[in-house]
């Protein structure tokens, strides 16, 4: 019942961000003028962009569960304990990822999950390396990760990776794929 009502919540909101109304404090639903108590005094004064965006975080918010609150808590106290260039680096990041082709993130969430599956030890080294290569050959790396990236890839099959490599494929075979063949030149 309460995903109904949070449903049918989501619908109205929407609607009225889309019919260009500003949604009055008093207006609000109280579930969520509770998780956006800390804007109550300057609610007035948002423009309707930003107001819609706190409604969208707080009808979010409001839908996740214990865990998934936990872990949102703690990935912004992180991101407020960045400096702003670094806060501004990743803003940049995420905004390219956004821009890339569905195929090119799924690419890329799969090379990294490849990346997290390598022991410690080796991400470490692989970290490593990057770090100290020169930026010429940093850029030329990455090159290399976007063109391959970039080449549209059947799903993989039969337990083979994208290169045809079956299951007895060598460990550094894997490594290099988990990190896009970053090789000193």
């Amino acid at each position: 019942m309460t995903k109904r009502i949070l449903s049918l919540l989501f619908l109205v909101t929407l609607y009225s961000f889309q019919a260009g109304v500003c949604a009055e404090w008093s207006s609000l639903d109280s579930e969520i003028q509770t998780v956006l108590r800390p804007f109550e005094n300057k609610w007035d004064s948002f423009s309707e962009v930003r107001q819609n965006k706190l409604l969208l975080g707080a009808q979010r918010w409001i839908g996740m569960d214990k865990e998934q609150r936990t872990e949102v808590s703690k990935r912004y106290q992180r991101w407020q304990k960045l400096s702003p260039k670094k806060q501004a680096e990743l803003s940049d990041r995420f905004e390219v990822f956004g821009k890339l082709s569905t195929e090119q993130r799924r690419l890329l969430r799969e090379r990294m999950q490849n990346f997290k599956r390598l022991p410690k030890a080796r991400q470490d080294k692989l970290r490593d390396r990057f770090r100290r290569m020169s930026p010429e050959k940093k850029a030329r790396a990455l090159e290399r990760l976007k063109r391959r990236s970039g080449a549209q890839h059947p799903p993989l099959k039969r337990m083979k990776d994208r290169h045809g490599r079956g299951a007895d494929a060598s460990d550094r075979e894997r490594e290099k794929d988990a990190v896009g063949d970053v090789r000193p030149d």
